[in-house]
């Protein structure tokens, strides 16, 4: 379980991995990323590692899904 803390303090966002999975299917890759708070394309961006954590970070405070 992954879980989004910010200034030390958890969110309510939350995602888990399984460890048994080669290949994440369409319907989990939804899954992740709607608990993410990502459209799919940030997923796929985050999961890429061209969205960076500071930039997820910023994408989080803009859209109001946490509070610094």
């Amino acid at each position: 379980m992954f879980i989004f803390c910010i200034e030390g303090k958890k969110t309510s966002i939350h995602t888990k991995i399984s460890q048994g999975e080669k290949v994440i299917h369409a319907q989990l890759i939804g899954m992740m990323s709607r608990q993410m708070r990502l459209s799919k394309g940030d997923f796929d961006h985050f999961v890429d590692c061209t969205l960076t954590g500071d930039g997820y970070r910023a994408k989080m405070i803009e859209s109001g899904h946490v509070i610094p």
